[in-house]
């Protein structure tokens, strides 16, 4: 069976060594689009508000949905297989790698639909809104930020996590594989999955508020 090879991307911090090789392999933290302090849909409605193209920012939050419910739908999939049987979890990971180049793919094409959209945004909305709103500029920019930042897009993120899958998969497509090296898979899920859940739950708020806004 043919292993798909990856190329690692540094721009996320955390990092793991797996035990059976000298490769370091980076995952992705996942937090939060928000602090407490910043109530998204409330702000995306006041947005929408002074907005003439409430279908171009509705669109722009669905992409970011879309995307993070495949890395949902995967994680449950993984979270309900039984590894006592090594048939049905090496079906699995041969059916998701033989779907990953054209859904990986798919997902690019999102981010570089998300980026040019952030850049028409920021440029049409964003910043006229600051200059228009000084008082709300913190809010505007932190918006901003929880979406393309230092660490790139948000998007991105959602992708980089979309990995994890292929790194599992790849794992047990390796003849020598033994079930107890899940429990790599299964640390990353521990600390962020609630975390990708709790993301699309604020994502899915923002998009209920800029769709009724947008009736």
């Amino acid at each position: 069976m043919e292993v798909h090879t990856e190329p690692y991307d540094e721009t996320f911090e955390s990092t793991y060594i797996f035990e059976d090789t000298t490769k370091i392999v980076i995952h992705p933290r996942v937090e939060e689009l928000f602090d407490s302090e910043t109530k998204g849909a409330e702000l995306f409605s006041w947005i929408c508000e002074k907005s003439d193209n409430i279908k171009e920012i509705e669109e722009f939050i669905e992409w970011h949905i879309n995307a993070n419910q495949q890395v949902i739908d995967e994680i449950l999939k993984i979270k309900q297989l039984n590894f006592s049987n090594s048939s049905n979890v090496k079906k699995w990971a041969e059916l998701f790698l033989k779907n990953y180049d054209n859904n990986i793919r798919e997902l690019r094409e999102t981010s570089n639909k998300v980026f040019e959209r952030f850049q028409l945004l920021r440029k049409n909305n964003f910043e006229k809104l600051i200059e228009n709103y000084p008082d709300q500029k913190e809010k505007i920019k932190k918006m901003m930020n929880s979406f393309l930042n230092q660490n790139g897009l948000l998007i991105g993120k959602i992708i980089f996590t979309y990995r994890e899958p292929w790194f599992l998969a790849n794992q047990i497509s390796n003849p020598d594989f033994k079930l107890g090296k899940i429990e790599e898979f299964e640390r990353w899920e521990k600390s962020n999955f609630e975390n990708i859940l709790k993301l699309h739950k604020e994502l899915e708020e923002i998009h209920s508020e800029i769709k009724r806004k947008g009736r």
